[in-house]
């Protein structure tokens, strides 16, 4: 069993992916601390809107949840069917 594992690798070496394409190591690392940074930047952000402000905006979003308005009741005037006035708004 071990030749047969021997013919299957044979002519192939196992070596460090990082060792034996660093042109495609060169090309991927800023794209990489580019995913890393923004992904730390919305860590970042995230705590401090739930965990730093968390309590303020729960509050300020109770407060505007119910908010009563007045609202007027502007109703035309009533007339009967001679054009006399019946009611009017005080």
């Amino acid at each position: 069993m071990s030749k047969l594992k021997e013919r299957r690798f044979e002519g192939f070496e196992i070596v460090p992916l990082m060792a034996t394409d660093s042109g495609r190591w060169i090309r991927i690392w800023p794209l990489m601390v580019l995913v890393l940074v923004s992904m730390m930047t919305l860590g970042i952000r995230l705590f401090q809107l739930t965990v730093i402000e968390g309590e303020w905006r729960r509050r300020l979003a109770e407060e505007n949840r119910i908010l009563v308005l007045p609202v007027a009741a502007n109703r035309g005037v009533l007339t009967d069917r001679n054009g006399e006035k019946l009611t009017q708004n005080i």
